[in-house]
């Protein structure tokens, strides 16, 4: 399946017209200590405590840890330009959290110009090669400039998902945090081991579903892959469809009996199958889906007013794990 973006040369110049361009500032170099020194005390000063993030969870994960104070926001879809309001607001902040290389979320990031010394990449540096999931069935397709067209695998950009990895950016959150704002870096530390401990819930929880899978010699299914990396923290490689849309009735119903003959096929023929949606799944799926146990997992990509972050990971694991006893 290919899945086509927006042309980014066409994108540039809709965007362009509406993009102040950052300067990076003047190279000051002062003769001693006490000059470089006053230099950053102007420089922090000048901070606007504004956080700005491509993502709800790197949202989430640094309200939890600046609290009070700070403004942290993103702007409005991950797949929708920023208007020209919102790129004068993310130069305007002091620094951009994103997912990085290998997990990029926000298919806009390409497309504004900002000031690269204010992106932090949260995963670039904390995960290992084997922490990013590339699905070759899934094809991006778009192009550059007058080369043409060309696509390249999928990269699942929905790392929060394991709350191993979210343990990861969070602390990577905190840390940049502390180097940019050392006046409150004790708070800032304080705080994380709040999210912390939360997220470790998560990981007991993920651990335990993982166990009882096991028990109960269960397959995981995934509609499409963007439950990877939450398919990952339980079973070492889910298989997945690709029903990111509502797919036709009878072509549906061909690809889960494909996929469950697939597995039946291996060291775990008589295990039951489970099969878990990133979203909810229409009528028809409903229907085609006797007699296989199903479940609707949180991408934990927009906010919920009942739930924070962190429980909504752990609650992932928790219907999953319920879902698995009520099958038997």
């Amino acid at each position: 399946m290919k899945r086509r973006v927006l042309n980014w040369l066409v994108l540039s110049t809709m965007v362009m017209p509406s993009i102040l361009f950052l300067c990076s500032g003047c190279d000051q170099t002062g003769n001693g200590s006490k000059d470089t020194n006053v230099f950053e005390q102007l420089q922090q000063k000048t901070l606007a405590k504004r956080i700005a993030a491509s993502s709800y969870p790197l949202v989430a994960m640094t309200q939890s840890i600046v609290g009070e104070g700070y403004e942290v926001w993103m702007p409005a879809k991950a797949d929708d330009i920023p208007t020209a309001q919102e790129i004068r607001r993310l130069q305007g902040s002091d620094v951009l959290l994103t997912n990085g290389p290998g997990a990029g979320y926000a298919t806009w990031l390409p497309m504004v110009t900002l000031d690269r010394k204010k992106i932090f990449e949260t995963t670039k540096d904390s995960f290992e090669l084997s922490d990013f999931i590339q699905v070759h069935e899934h094809q991006i397709v778009h192009s550059h400039g007058g080369e043409g067209e060309h696509s390249h695998a999928w990269m699942v950009p929905h790392c929060w998902l394991n709350p191993r990895l979210a343990l990861l950016q969070g602390q990577e959150v905190s840390d940049k945090l502390c180097e940019l704002y050392p006046e409150d870096a004790d708070s800032f530390r304080a705080n994380y081991k709040l999210l912390e401990s939360s997220l470790q819930k998560a990981v007991e929880e993920a651990d335990a579903c993982q166990k009882l899978l096991k028990t109960n010699n269960a397959n995981l299914l995934l509609s499409d892959p963007r439950l990877k990396h939450l398919g990952r923290a339980v079973e070492p490689d889910s298989d997945f469809l690709l029903w990111f849309e509502p797919e036709e009735m009878q072509a549906a119903k061909q690809q889960l009996q494909e996929k469950i003959a697939q597995k039946s096929g291996g060291h775990k023929a008589d295990g039951q199958h489970v099969l878990l949606w990133a979203r909810a799944p229409g009528p028809t799926e409903v229907e085609l889906m006797s007699g296989v146990k199903w479940i609707q997992l949180d991408l934990i990509e927009l906010p919920d007013a009942e739930k924070g972050f962190a429980t909504r990971v752990k609650d992932n694991f928790k219907l999953l794990s319920d879902g698995i006893q009520k099958s038997r």
